[in-house]
């Protein structure tokens, strides 16, 4: 492993904003869910099963997203914090408009 050039509180920051973002990209996938995927049919799950997912996801499609903690610190700080609720935000978005019949 190359040694880092970015100071110890840059990985740990990352390190602990990985442990918040379980949780709450859990929540974001569970609401997400009950949002699209229960009307078709499907059980809704809890936030334990959508970070479950999340987690499986990562380690599936991007194989390096644990290493990401320590290369990039506090930009994936950032970007486990801000990419959720980007989804969040479209999703009820998209939510809403299904619900009042706009997208039908």
């Amino acid at each position: 492993m190359i040694p880092s050039k970015q100071p110890l509180y840059v990985h740990l920051c990352g390190l602990i904003a990985a442990i918040i973002c379980i949780p709450w990209e859990g929540f974001v996938i569970a609401k997400l869910w009950l949002w699209f995927m229960v009307p078709l049919g499907a059980p809704g799950i809890s936030w334990a099963a959508g970070a479950g997912l999340s987690l499986l996801a990562a380690t599936l499609l991007l194989g390096k997203a644990f290493r990401k903690i320590a290369d990039e610190g506090m930009g994936y700080a950032v970007s486990c914090l801000t990419a959720p609720a980007m989804s969040l935000l479209f999703g009820w978005l998209i939510h809403r408009a299904e619900v009042s019949h706009f997208l039908r």
